[in-house]
């Protein structure tokens, strides 16, 4: 048992010193149950798109994340088409190698980034966070 969390422990490691912290965070909001992109993230997600085509790039990671209203099931669902709305529309727009974007949609699990317990916050926890990472 011991070998695998050693593996694990090199793995980590060597992420860490290989990729490091993001180089930029964006994030994106969304309407009550709605996975449409907003025209005003357009720029933002454009810019997104031309500087994953420079030589810098390296990859970019893509969390999606839904409010506590609705079942469980029901946000993971939502933050799943979110996630994939940003995907598909950086992928479609720009010439992004795919193998280069992690994606993954959490729902309304947010590991604390977003575990706000006021009605008012509810519109940040019903975003994409992209972060991009540079060589």
């Amino acid at each position: 048992m011991v070998m695998p969390f050693f593996h694990v422990t090199l793995f980590l490691a060597f992420s860490y010193s290989a990729f490091g912290q993001s180089d930029e965070v964006n994030t994106i909001y969304f309407k009550t149950n709605s996975f449409t992109i907003d025209k005003k993230y357009l720029p933002t997600i454009n810019d997104i798109g031309q500087k994953c085509a420079t030589d810098t790039f390296f990859f970019l990671k893509i969390f999606a994340y839904a409010d506590k209203k609705g079942s469980k099931k029901y946000n993971e669902h939502l933050s799943q088409k979110r996630a994939y709305a940003v995907y598909n529309y950086l992928t479609q727009k720009f010439s992004i190698d795919t193998t280069k974007i992690y994606v993954t949609w959490l729902g309304e699990e947010t590991d604390g980034a977003y575990d706000l317990h006021f009605p008012a916050a509810r519109v940040q926890q019903r975003c994409v966070d992209i972060l991009l990472f540079f060589k």
